[in-house]
C-alpha cells in the first residue's frame, strides 16, 4: 500500500482566532502564517468568512489599531499582523464604515438639480 504524502504546506498552518474590531465573536481558522495577506483575502472572501468591507489591522495597545490598505495585502505576511494574546494567534479586522452604510442606504444614489428640472 502507498502512503499518502502530506504537503509540507499543512503543517505550516495554524489555529488564527479571526476577530472583527467592535464586534462580538470571532472565528478560528486553520491558516498559513507565511501566506501574503492578498492570499489570506482571497480564501477567507471565497468561503464567506469575511467581505470586501473589512480591512485587516495591527493591533498597537489596547485600544488602537493600524489599519492596511488593501494594495498593501500583496506585500505583508500573515505572520507580521498576527496579534499573540494569552498564547492565541489573532487576526483583527477593521470594517469600513462608509462602505457598509453607502452599501446598506445606497447612499451614492442621489438627486441632480438642473435648470430644466430634477434628474436621478
Amino acid at each position: 500500500k502507498k502512503k499518502k504524502k502530506m504537503s509540507s504546506e499543512k503543517f505550516k498552518e495554524i489555529n488564527v482566532f479571526i476577530k472583527i474590531i467592535d464586534s462580538s465573536g470571532c472565528i478560528i481558522k486553520k491558516l498559513n502564517p507565511d501566506d501574503r495577506l492578498s492570499e489570506i483575502r482571497k480564501e477567507l472572501e471565497s468561503r464567506n468568512d469575511i467581505d470586501d468591507m473589512l480591512l485587516f489591522s495591527k493591533k498597537k495597545n489596547d485600544d488602537e489599531f493600524g489599519e492596511l490598505k488593501r494594495e498593501d495585502e500583496e506585500k505583508f505576511p500573515l505572520n507580521e499582523i498576527i496579534t499573540v494574546e494569552n498564547g492565541l494567534d489573532t487576526l483583527y479586522l477593521k470594517r469600513i464604515y462608509w462602505e457598509f452604510l453607502n452599501r446598506q442606504h445606497k447612499l451614492d444614489y442621489g438627486r441632480i438639480m438642473s435648470f430644466d428640472g430634477i434628474k436621478i
